[in-house]
């Protein structure tokens, strides 16, 4: 009698609705707007670094009158976009945010990306794509941003603010 109770099978409980499951500890930890942001200035320095790489190539089939000086300015632009970008891969990997698909067309840019295991989608209108293009480019081609970011390339202007005219009272 003792092997017929134990040959018995053994069944898992069986759930009957939904809110017996238990909720986990914590909630999860979604994606912040400091994440979100940096995903998207990302992918604008791509098209920026793509943008340059274009540029590079047009001069150097034109015949601009100071190409050497142009290209060392285009090409100390893409050191430094390449240096934002590879901070940015840095924290992402450290915040878990993975860019897995990118799609372009006319009307913009759309990426796919997963963080901490939710994934997003963000869409870049090509209007959008230029304006915040140019503001990249012009943020980087600021002469104190240059010069603090250790170039060595360029100089602060201060030698021209120092041969303006002193102040004359008006009068």
């Amino acid at each position: 009698m003792a092997d017929e109770a134990s040959r018995q099978e053994w069944t898992p409980p069986v759930r009957t609705s939904r809110q017996e499951h238990t909720p986990p500890a914590r909630p999860p930890v979604r994606l912040t707007e400091e994440e979100f942001e940096g995903v998207k200035r990302y992918l604008l320095l791509d098209i920026v670094l793509r943008v340059t790489d274009h540029d590079l190539r047009v001069m150097d089939a034109s015949r601009v009158k100071m190409q050497r000086a142009y290209r060392k300015l285009l090409l100390a632009l893409q050191d430094r976009v390449m240096l934002d970008m590879a901070a940015l891969r840095h924290r992402f990997r450290k915040a878990g945010i993975r860019i897995y698909g990118q799609e372009r067309d006319r009307g913009g840019v759309t990426a796919w990306f997963a963080c901490r295991g939710y994934h997003h989608r963000i869409s870049l209108l090509s209007a959008f794509i230029r304006a915040q293009a140019e503001e990249i480019l012009l943020e980087y081609l600021r002469p104190d941003r240059l010069r603090s970011e250790g170039s060595g390339k360029f100089t602060h202007l201060s030698n021209a603010q120092k041969s303006r005219p002193s102040e004359v009272p008006d009068g």
